[in-house]
């Protein structure tokens, strides 16, 4: 039998821990949360008390995260998000959105180049579904998609031909080549195209193929077809940072123009010759459920009047 009083951490040691990661100062999250330090430096005692194990090492002024606290964050986080939109979700049937449609997007890709668009055209099409979307990483977007938390997912092109077409549908929204992401001194700059041979001598940012193996694997494809493997000098846990570790001119990462940071002027970008990426639109087939195929209407128009890249 399950024994309630196993569990004593609440939602509120949860948050309160988040901040203090996230702020890497007690003081600092006590002025975010509106506590006191005393209460938010209690909450953390109490918890690292009850886990048996410290979330921080508190060395003179510094505040240091250590490796289980570091894993706790990360699980805490989707925990608490997981939590969020439950509530979310439970306001909008209470306000008379019963009829949801569940849109998954990548968190790093820009709403601009297709999302706001098609959503525009949905609410033309069927004004009375409650669209909700959901940005995340691109594992979580094709694993959510396979659990059903998401009716219809839009992720890059390597990523999705993973489902394979048994038991999915899916619709090519955009194309692009692959590019190269670069700081404004690497010599790749002064060519208007490179190819992957081009990259042999250059070191790569990548996503770790332990929070998003598509990427990883896409990435070794393309150099091993080069007749090279990749030397790999920093790994990131999601797309968002690999711009951020560029260290050195010779430094660089593969995205697309789909990419959030995209044509950010501190940065140079080049396309990949014969490479190819995008964004689909991904789909359970037997999903039946109301609004979807008005969604997969919008797609349509969106596509229809749109230029690919």
């Amino acid at each position: 039998m399950f024994n309630l009083d196993a569990i004593n951490i609440n939602i509120t040691q949860m948050r309160i821990f988040i901040a203090v990661v996230e702020a890497n100062s007690f003081t600092r999250a006590s002025r975010l949360l509106n506590m006191t330090q005393s209460a938010v430096s209690k909450n953390i005692a109490s918890l690292e008390d009850y886990l048996g194990f410290r979330l921080f090492i508190r060395d003179k002024k510094r505040l240091i995260l250590t490796e289980t606290g570091r894993y706790l964050y990360i699980e805490w986080l989707d925990v608490l998000s997981h939590i969020d939109q439950s509530i979310d979700i439970a306001k909008s049937l209470q306000g008379g959105y019963a009829n949801n449609l569940d849109v998954g997007v990548l968190s790093t890709h820009k709403p601009g180049a297709y999302l706001y668009p098609i959503l525009e055209i949905y609410r033309i099409i069927n004004p009375n579904i409650h669209v909700h979307v959901e940005d995340c990483p691109s594992e979580d977007v094709r694993s959510k998609l396979i659990n059903g938390e998401f009716d219809i997912a839009f992720n890059v092109l390597y990523d999705m031909e993973e489902l394979g077409t048994q038991y999915f549908s899916s619709k090519v929204i955009r194309t692009c080549p692959l590019e190269i992401g670069m700081l404004k001194t690497c010599p790749l700059a002064q060519k208007s195209e490179v190819t992957m041979e081009d990259l042999r001598p250059y070191n790569f940012v990548s996503i770790s193929a332990r929070f998003t193996p598509a990427y990883y694997n896409m990435l070794k494809a393309l150099c091993t077809r080069a007749g090279f493997q990749p030397n790999i000098v920093t790994y990131t846990n999601n797309a968002s940072s690999q711009l951020l570790n560029l260290r050195t001119s010779m430094d660089v990462f593969v995205a697309d123009k789909f990419y959030t940071s995209y044509g950010d002027p501190y940065f140079e970008w080049r396309p990949i010759k014969d490479t190819n990426s995008g964004v689909t639109a991904s789909w359970k087939t037997d999903n039946t459920k109301k609004g979807l195929l008005d969604f997969l209407d919008a797609i349509d128009e969106f596509t229809s009047v749109s230029e690919l890249f």
